[in-house]
């Protein structure tokens, strides 16, 4: 169920990826002044970043015959049904969250999941995660306070946290510099590049052992 979910959610990304591809290159007649240009172009780099990682992962869903085996998971033994590893992801793009969530529960996580920093805290005091995926901007309490406060707490400090972000060098260069901040932090862009992510998995938890 959760495959059947992930592949309908990437081809609607793809749909997405295509008409913004097709927006930005539309022609509308007449001179656009300097902002206009930059948005345009910005949508078009987007939009065909975001196709090619959508195009990518619908294959690899495809190829797989509609389910992943432990074997085929590009973070096999970190987490398996036998032995789960927990990630707490926190976005407040639910959508997103959502598609986050059915890819570490194909790959043997399971989930917990918070659209603001309140509620990212109170469940990684309740729960005690292995993992968090953490976004930056967000409404209420963001994720740079989320961050900070999580590195503040003794027991809570330990959690290893990948920042999944559209936040630019100075939020990354302003967490590397907090005096609470452990390493290893990693970061990983928006717009997702998933084998980036898996990398951030494995060198944040540890690759399974041979």
């Amino acid at each position: 169920m959760a495959e059947q979910l992930a592949r309908e959610y990437v081809t609607k990304v793809l749909e997405l990826s295509e008409e913004m591809v097709k927006l930005a290159s539309t022609d509308p007649g007449h001179e656009m002044d300097v902002g206009c240009r930059a948005l345009f172009g910005t949508l078009c780099d987007y939009g065909y970043a975001l196709k090619k990682m959508a195009e990518k992962e619908l294959s690899a869903h495809q190829a797989a015959g509609g389910s992943a085996s432990e074997e085929s998971s590009p973070v096999a033994g970190i987490s398996s049904p036998a032995n789960p590893k927990t990630v707490l992801i926190v976005d407040d793009d639910r959508d997103f969250l959502k598609y986050l969530s059915l890819l570490f529960e194909d790959n043997g996580f399971e989930t917990l999941t918070a659209v603001n920093g309140h509620e990212a805290t109170e469940l990684a005091t309740a729960r005690r995660p292995d993992l968090i995926t953490l976004d930056i901007s967000m409404p209420g309490k963001s994720g740079v306070n989320a961050y900070r406060d999580l590195k503040e707490d003794p027991e809570l400090g330990a959690i290893p946290v990948v920042l999944v972000t559209a936040a630019g060098e100075s939020v990354r260069n302003f967490i590397k510099r907090c005096r609470q901040a452990s390493d290893p932090v990693a970061f990983v862009a928006k717009p997702l590049d998933v084998d980036l992510l898996w990398e951030a998995v494995r060198n944040v938890l540890g690759a399974p052992s041979r």
